[in-house]
């Protein structure tokens, strides 16, 4: 496997990529991170994974961009919007996530990037989990990943009041038994 350890680097304002090259982004997001110390452990797989599928597919110009810590429900991530800017200057190749839950949760917003914004500006779309690449054509099945993800999100809110309802619950029986 071709060593790539010396050609990545997160994106850095002050180190921006050069002018005449464009990038491959691995794109890493999670919503909360797992109290470690600089780069959660899961974000720690996704850039393994991201590299990996990289190096395996003639990706070869990787940065990594990372928000750690950051909800999927909107796109108001520093790292993406440090992307978005580098689209914008027609600097960037390819866009490459773990997942469409990784790239985001809010489906209508997901679903303008990958379908207007990335295409618009000749930005390969890759997603390896949902096996989503856009230079493999139009994907039928994406659409509604993207909503199910949308509707995971709803649900995982709705279950965290639930649980929480439970454990005030539980607390009162306690405390009644207890008395």
């Amino acid at each position: 496997m071709k060593q790539l350890s010396n050609q990545i680097y997160n994106y850095q304002p002050n180190n921006p990529p050069l002018a005449d090259t464009k990038i491959d982004a691995l794109y890493c997001r999670l919503s909360r991170d797992d109290d470690h110390y600089g780069d959660s452990s899961s974000i720690q797989t996704q850039k393994v994974m991201l590299l990996n599928y990289a190096t395996q597919n003639g990706l070869n110009n990787p940065v990594i961009f990372v928000n750690d810590g950051y909800t999927g429900t909107n796109f108001n991530r520093p790292d993406f919007q440090k992307l978005l800017a580098l689209i914008d200057k027609n600097l960037v190749r390819s866009l490459t996530v773990k997942d469409l839950s990784h790239f985001g949760r809010d489906y209508l917003q997901t679903g303008h990037y990958i379908e207007n914004v990335f295409p618009d500006s000749s930005v390969r779309f890759i997603a390896i989990d949902d096996n989503v690449d856009s230079n493999n054509g139009y994907n039928e099945f994406m659409p509604f990943r993207n909503i199910m993800n949308g509707m995971l999100e709803i649900f995982q809110k709705r279950l965290e009041v639930l649980i929480k309802g439970i454990k005030t619950v539980c607390r009162q029986i306690r405390s009644v038994w207890i008395s």
